[in-house]
């Protein structure tokens, strides 16, 4: 398979426009690494690629899911693996394109620990009994399954122990046992566009106030009246927040200020996760063309491929 390019970066920096240029220079397709655009009728608060950009280069792993289906990254994982097998028959160039870091983490590693298909069912299950019986509950269960994990956790770290748990349950393995080892699955070069932090938080403000524009809230409305209050989808930015609205629990303007608030502060940890990741910053200032001759120039040093 020919080398996977990646394209990271926060929220609202312009990862698709650049991504569609660069998809039609290399003749290839995109593959979307967002863990919210998977669901169907989530449109306007996903920044889904428009139905004229998909006609123009096609996209995959967009629209995959019902909203009111839970996902996850081994699901992504999974059905990735699948796009990709295609893409090395086809001889074209994965392109990965989207700000879920995770996404990328755990489709270009091995991790000792595979999250299994019932990851969310496990997961609600452990925070129900912390909720009901506390730490000491879990803590004193980990002791059954995993005393040597118990033993250097602490009772208050829920975090690790959750985790120490999870693994046990979904893989069938003591978190002790394996050795965190990751070994990358294929070559990659992965770029983070980014910008100057107050212009990106401008652009995310401004980006809210085009989707109210565009027909957000009504987006929002439908979807609410239509699935079960607990749904994964529902919990996502730019759709949490318009709920207490809709309940009369708060102002429209305190609503969309929670968005802003929001996705600038999810914007912050992206790139804090980016930070530990091996890739290649671009300054999203430069014109698109720009950003594609150096990611042609990354691709060929790194490589020796010319694309």
């Amino acid at each position: 398979m020919k080398p996977i390019i990646g394209i990271l970066g926060p929220t609202a920096v312009g990862k698709s426009r650049l991504a569609i240029q660069l998809a039609q220079d290399l003749k290839t397709e995109v593959i979307s690494a967002d863990s919210m655009q998977i669901y169907k009728k989530f449109d306007i608060g996903t920044a889904k690629a428009s139905v004229e950009e998909r006609s123009a280069v096609k996209h995959h792993m967009i629209d995959v899911v019902e909203p009111d289906a839970n996902f996850s990254s081994y699901l992504f994982k999974k059905q990735t693996q699948a796009i990709l097998e295609d893409f090395k028959k086809r001889d074209i160039i994965p392109l990965i394109v989207g700000g879920t870091g995770f996404f990328f983490k755990n489709l270009l590693y091995q991790f000792d620990f595979e999250e299994g298909s019932n990851l969310e069912e496990v997961r609600a299950d452990l925070q129900n009994k912390k909720d009901r019986f506390g730490n000491e509950y879990l803590h004193n269960l980990l002791k059954q399954i995993d005393p040597a994990s118990a033993e250097i956790i602490h009772i208050n770290d829920t975090k690790k122990i959750t985790r120490a748990l999870e693994i046990f349950y979904t893989t069938g393995q003591r978190k002790s046992e394996g050795k965190n080892e990751q070994q990358p699955l294929y070559p990659y070069v992965l770029f983070v566009l980014n910008r100057d932090r107050q212009k990106l938080y401008d652009d995310i403000n401004k980006r809210v106030d085009i989707m109210l524009e565009q027909g957000l809230l009504e987006e929002v409305e439908n979807l609410y009246k239509t699935l079960p209050s607990d749904c994964q989808s529902l919990k996502g930015i730019g759709y949490k927040e318009l709920i207490p609205y809709f309940k009369g629990e708060c102002t429209l303007e305190q609503a969309v200020e929670l968005i802003k608030q929001h996705s600038r502060n999810y914007a912050k940890r992206q790139i804090t996760f980016y930070k530990k990741m091996d890739v290649i910053w671009l300054d999203a200032e430069l014109s698109t063309q720009q950003l594609i001759d150096q990611i042609k120039t990354a691709y060929f040093e790194k490589f020796g491929i010319k694309i």
